[in-house]
């Protein structure tokens, strides 16, 4: 299962390090510019893993999830 995880925290990296072992593609979004959108493209499945007040910004970069 493809799986973007948004935060790369300690829970999104705690997740991520899981999901991965267990044979799952896990890709990261960040701070970084494009970073959201890009994990969230061709994922099945989004996690949101920030803090509370990120949650906005991320949730922006990330786009439409409608389809």
């Amino acid at each position: 299962m493809r799986i973007a995880i948004i935060g790369a925290g300690h829970v999104g990296t705690t997740l991520g390090t899981g999901w991965t072992a267990s044979g799952h593609e896990v890709s990261y979004g960040t701070r970084a510019p494009g970073s959201v959108r890009a994990a969230v493209d061709g994922a099945e499945v989004v996690v949101l893993a920030t803090p509370w007040a990120g949650v906005d910004s991320a949730l922006d970069e990330a786009g439409d999830f409608a389809g």
